[in-house]
């Protein structure tokens, strides 16, 4: 790979732009590519700055998730357990790690693991952030996604009408995040037994998806047929 001069890419603006450049292909899909720079990205803050170094565990952590998107769950697991080692699990650096942790358990299907962290993460964001933050919000969501998952649906139930009256008043009733919450709400509603409020709440869904999305969005014609379905 191209790129760094020696030691000197990691001072200052020459490691934040070889980060940028990987996270850039991370978005854009390039998996391969986003893996073997941040490879790189590791191999040259470990022998720079040291394995404890903050800029070499961020590296880490950039791996990581670029080893999850890929797949590539176990050697995801490995880094991001030492990442948050290294950090120390209340350091704030180390929060988005544990959330990809978690996201990874849950691939691996470990999903007990996934709520451990999960129930502690939103603790510990709640308290730096306050209840209203848009961080403790996801945190949220995603404790709620893996208590469904799980088939806790009554735990999942409460943390979702939360999120559900948090991301409207947050983000406003038009939002597309609005609109994902309200149907996870509804689909666990049907799934707890209880198909009136279900029902409600789906039907409500397709309304602002017809007006947010519009009426030939994926997402509006997939709310559609889950209406009819539970309407039959």
């Amino acid at each position: 790979m191209g790129g760094l001069a020696g030691d000197r890419g990691w001072h200052g603006d020459g490691y934040r732009l070889q980060c940028r450049a990987a996270t850039s292909l991370q978005d854009v899909g390039q998996r391969t590519a986003a893996a073997t720079r941040w490879q790189h990205l590791v191999a040259g803050a470990e022998r720079a700055r040291g394995a404890r170094n903050p800029a070499t565990l961020a590296a880490r952590g950039g791996l990581a998730r670029a080893y999850q998107q890929a797949g590539r769950t176990t050697e995801a697991i490995a880094l991001q357990e030492s990442v948050v080692a290294g950090y120390g699990p209340r350091h704030p650096d180390a929060l988005a790690v544990r959330a990809d942790l978690a996201t990874s358990y849950a691939q691996a299907d470990r999903l007990l693991d996934a709520i451990a962290i999960e129930e502690a993460l939103l603790t510990d964001i709640s308290r730096r952030f306050g209840a209203d933050h848009p961080d403790t919000v996801a945190a949220c969501a995603n404790l709620a996604a893996s208590y469904w998952q799980a088939g806790r649906t009554d735990e999942a139930i409460e943390l979702e009408e939360r999120v559900a009256a948090d991301t409207s008043r947050l983000f406003g009733a038009d939002h597309p995040d609005t609109l994902a919450v309200s149907a996870n709400l509804a689909a666990s509603y049907w799934q707890a037994g209880r198909t009136d409020e279900a029902v409600e709440v789906q039907r409500q869904v397709v309304v602002d998806s017809r007006r947010i999305l519009g009426p030939e969005h994926t997402h509006t014609k997939v709310a559609v047929e889950v209406l009819r379905e539970w309407q039959q």
